[in-house]
């Protein structure tokens, strides 16, 4: 089940450690899917319960990027971030700004928050096409995606089996696990 809060911190967190508190949508977006799937490797449970979708650019998290274009409802989103779209030609691309800090503390672990600061450890100097691109070798994304324009919804099952390598036995069992425990959760 998609936890809003969560996911705000994931992206708050991101935002404070980026210059001016500011970053491309799809960075923010491909930091935030690497994140959530680091979580699941290492844990075998989700960060923000977010659903995984194939897009043209790679995976996405697909209730984010709702929050992103403004179709989500979450008023601590809407509080602490705002998403800046395209204003056509000699402006920035589509990004997010912090617009109030928030106590990341408060919604995630420890663990989850030292796992963000590996992330933006290891990609923080990515562009954002670098990112579109390693994500694109994720083998569970759909590459027909990036032809049609089109999404398609990515299984837990198909994360943990393609893109962790394990066997499909135990990766229908870990993402029977989280599935079990999202649904606790609501």
């Amino acid at each position: 089940m998609f936890r809003p809060d969560n996911a705000t911190a994931m992206a708050v967190y991101f935002l404070m450690c980026a210059p001016n508190h500011a970053l491309d949508d799809l960075v923010l977006m491909k930091l935030m899917v690497i994140a959530e799937r680091r979580c699941m490797a290492e844990t075998t449970s989700l960060i923000s319960g977010a659903t995984f979708v194939s897009m043209q650019n790679g995976p996405v998290l697909s209730e984010v990027l709702d929050l992103m274009q403004g179709q989500g409802d979450s008023p601590t989103w809407s509080r602490h971030i705002k998403c800046v779209p395209h204003g056509g030609h000699g402006t920035a691309s589509n990004h997010c700004i912090l617009r109030e800090g928030l106590d990341v503390e408060e919604y995630l672990s420890d663990f989850e928050i030292e796992l963000l600061a590996s992330v933006w450890g290891e990609y923080k100097k990515k562009s954002k096409w670098d990112l579109v691109e390693i994500t694109h070798t994720f083998p569970e994304w759909d590459e027909s995606s990036a032809e049609t324009k089109s999404s398609s919804p990515i299984s837990l099952k198909s994360i943990f089996e393609l893109g962790l390598h394990q066997s499909p036995d135990v990766a229908q069992e870990r993402a029977n696990e989280i599935e079990y425990f999202e649904a606790l959760s609501d």
